[in-house]
C-alpha cells in the first residue's frame, strides 16, 4: 500500500481533522448619509430662492464637518438658487424702472 494512504500519514490525519474555520465576508462600512439641508436648498429652488441660498450653505458647512455625501447638492443649490435671486432682482429693478414713474405720474381726476 502507498504511504500516502497509510492510516498514519499526513493525508489521513489532513481528512480526519476538523474543517477550516468558515469564512466571512469583510465588513463594508455604510455610505454616510446625505445631508437633509441639501436636498432642501435643491427643493427651495422652487419655493423661496434666498432661503435656499441659505441652506445650501448651511450644509456645505455641516458636509465639511460631519463628512456626509451632498456636496454636490448643497453646491448646486448654492449656485442656481444665487442665480434665480439674481435674476429675480434685475426683473424686479426692470419692472419698477420701466413701469414706476407711469404709477407715480398716474392721472388721478378720471
Amino acid at each position: 500500500m502507498p504511504t500516502w494512504f497509510s492510516p498514519g500519514s499526513a493525508r489521513s490525519i489532513a481528512i480526519t481533522a476538523e474543517p477550516p474555520p468558515s469564512w466571512s465576508p469583510p465588513l463594508v462600512q455604510p455610505d454616510p448619509p446625505i445631508n437633509v439641508l441639501a436636498i432642501v436648498s435643491l427643493v427651495l429652488i422652487f419655493v423661496f430662492w434666498p432661503a435656499g441660498i441659505v441652506c445650501g450653505m448651511l450644509a456645505r458647512k455641516q458636509i465639511r464637518e460631519r463628512d456626509e455625501r451632498g456636496a454636490g447638492l448643497a453646491l448646486a443649490g448654492v449656485i442656481i438658487n444665487g442665480v434665480l435671486t439674481v435674476f429675480a432682482v434685475l426683473v424686479f429693478a426692470l419692472l419698477i424702472l420701466f413701469f414706476g414713474p407711469g404709477i407715480l405720474t398716474a392721472r388721478t381726476d378720471i
